[in-house]
């Protein structure tokens, strides 16, 4: 398409760096109730439209010729070759109610495949970022960076925690044991990919809630595909043929290995009643 991207752990280092910035810039309306509810029932905080502003500013600044998508944006960019997506505050009602697990999640895809990705979690102090074939990486809040890749965790036992990212957690049934519901898909892929937990069900993600925390996962070692084992972003591209990117739900399992992803899989197969009639990823319908 003409564009030239930076090197490649340049521009991963700059997402990260920028994802950074606008956690501290969003810090000060932690735990403030002003926000609205959108169309879709979401929320939508003072904090999502500053740092969207940001991220977004700071991105054109550096690559004006790469579209950028965004959770808050309405228009929708030129979705050929380079594509920025960020999610500028996943987790929006844990923010206003002064709940932790919140996160800023900034991606690169070429085609709709990562090729670079940060998830800041400004609580944590706490930066996960990827390269494509080059590992996950994670900074702590001291400003040291681990090198190689993040170990997925090897237990196997009573300590295994899986979580749960959706609206639909309240009915969510599971004979895996400890499930957590962190209601920030961004956050609770960085997780992940630091070995924090064993895996994870997603059942009503958006592009740019998964596009940076996929990649993290995979380069972290573990796996994600949709719940019918399908690649997600492959279907992304198939699907977006016939339907906005905006409006894909996608379904998905990430799990530390295929053992565990056929043990999940098999859980949810188990309890099939609460997955009826879900796609593994679907356009959203006019509410």
């Amino acid at each position: 398409v003409g564009v030239v991207l930076m090197d490649l752990e340049e521009t991963a280092l700059f997402a990260a760096r920028v994802a950074e910035e606008a956690g501290e810039r969003i810090l000060k309306y932690f735990g403030s109730n002003s926000y609205r509810f959108k169309s879709d029932k979401s929320i939508q905080s003072k904090a999502d439209l500053e740092s969207e502003l940001f991220i977004s500013e700071k991105i054109a600044s550096e690559f004006q010729d790469i579209p950028i998508l965004t959770e808050e944006r309405d228009e929708l960019p030129d979705t050929t070759g380079y594509l920025w997506v960020c999610d500028e505050l996943d987790g929006t009602t844990n923010f206003v109610n002064g709940q932790p697990t919140w996160a800023i999640s900034i991606a690169v895809l070429q085609n709709f495949e990562p090729l670079v990705g940060a998830i800041h979690v400004p609580i944590l102090g706490e930066t996960v970022s990827a390269v494509r074939g080059r590992g996950t990486f994670r900074k702590r809040r001291d400003g040291t960076r681990e090198r190689g890749r993040v170990r997925i965790s090897e237990f196997r036992d009573f300590r295994d925690i899986y979580t749960f990212c959706s609206w639909q957690s309240n009915n969510f049934v599971s004979d895996l044991g400890n499930i957590r519901a962190f209601g920030s898909t961004a956050y609770h892929l960085s997780q992940f990919a630091c070995g924090r937990t064993a895996g994870g069900w997603e059942v009503g993600a958006k592009v740019w809630d998964l596009a940076a925390g996929m990649l993290l996962a995979r380069e972290a070692g573990g796996i994600v595909r949709l719940i019918d084992g399908d690649d997600p972003m492959e279907r992304v591209r198939e699907k977006r043929m016939e339907c906005s990117i905006r409006k894909l739900t996608v379904r998905c399992i990430f799990a530390a290995d295929l053992s565990i992803y056929e043990l999940m899989r098999a859980d949810m197969v188990k309890h099939s009643t609460q997955w009826a009639g879900l796609l593994a990823i679907e356009c959203e319908k006019p509410r």
